[in-house]
């Protein structure tokens, strides 16, 4: 499984930052290496959820995160 960590500074509280965070359809707007970021079962955050993530490469490569 993989792990990042980073440090960001921002002006929002750590809950909504959390919050940003872990909303997966917010991955294209702040990783480069996603073009797009799709709920594709579920509905949303939280067990069940399923999202596709078009990769930023040749081909666009699609991972599916659940």
């Amino acid at each position: 499984m993989a792990f990042y960590t980073t440090t960001v500074e921002t002006a929002l509280s750590p809950a909504e930052a959390f919050a940003y965070m872990a909303d997966v359809t917010n991955f294209a707007t702040w990783d480069p290496g996603v073009k797009r970021s799709v709920l594709v079962q579920g509905l949303g955050q939280g067990v069940g959820a399923a999202y596709e993530l078009t990769l930023n490469t040749p081909g666009a490569m699609v991972m599916r995160y659940e």
